[in-house]
């Protein structure tokens, strides 16, 4: 969260709508290359991330057939034992989805002690 350190507003926003994640959900900015990626092709995202959740290879059918972005949320939320929050997880994925597509993927990094991963 260092880049919204200096926007309160920011801050309270990224904490009331994702409760519990160690990652910001308007953080996406930091990483230029994990945003662009996220945007522009969000089924690689998305079925790297549930391949990661998983703990398994990643495979062609996951980026036909992948995981929404609400379920993987709430896959962080039971593995990592974050407590549940279906109503924000729901709003965030409405109205900010690439910016929670990103979130998951850099949430998901930083629990497993690694850097985000966006694609194959």
């Amino acid at each position: 969260m260092a880049q919204l350190e200096g926007n309160k507003h920011a801050q309270e926003l990224s904490s009331a709508l994702s409760p519990g994640f160690n990652t910001s959900l308007c953080g996406c900015l930091a990483d230029i290359k994990g945003c662009l990626i996220t945007c522009c092709l969000p089924c690689l995202t998305l079925a790297v991330t549930s391949s990661l959740l998983d703990e398994r290879e990643c495979t062609i059918c996951d980026c036909i057939c992948f995981d929404s972005v609400y379920q993987q949320r709430q896959t962080i939320r039971s593995k990592y034992k974050i407590p549940y929050a279906p109503l924000q997880d729901c709003v965030v994925v409405y109205c900010c989805y690439c910016c929670a597509l990103n979130q998951v993927a850099r949430e998901l990094g930083e629990r497993r002690g690694s850097p985000p991963v966006y694609m194959m």
